[in-house]
């Protein structure tokens, strides 16, 4: 996969990665009874954090299609496994959590298996 193509990948999930910290804020700033009525739906759909993640999420699901025009999609989505590693360090230093050793390892591991099926074969 070329250079350019790679990079259009990694851009996707790091989209993907930063709707989830909108949603994780969005969750935060909510009422616990956010959803439980067509009321308390509708006022939470004027949630600034909850439209804009589902926004960038269209947005990205639109780039994501007509990234795939021209890639085969068993080559393009291992890249999706990058925002197992997008997400917590966004969380780990926009929202404060913490995360351990144990997990650096396994997100090394995933950043490794997407190398290997970025570069490793025609």
């Amino acid at each position: 996969m070329d250079h350019l193509k790679a990079l259009t990948f990694v851009g996707i999930a790091a989209l993907l990665a930063i709707g989830q910290i909108l949603f994780k804020l969005a969750a935060s700033t909510l009422p616990e009874n956010a959803f439980s009525t067509i009321g308390s739906a509708l006022s939470a759909a004027r949630n600034g954090y909850l439209v804009s993640g589902l926004a960038l999420y269209a947005f990205t699901t639109v780039f994501w299609v007509l990234s795939l025009r021209d890639t085969d999609l068993s080559r393009a989505y291992p890249f999706m496994a990058l925002a197992y590693v997008f997400v917590p360090l966004a969380s780990v230093f926009v929202l404060g959590e913490r995360t351990t050793p144990v997990l650096w390892l396994g997100y090394a591991f995933v950043i490794a298996g997407v190398l290997i099926v970025a570069w490793g074969g025609a």
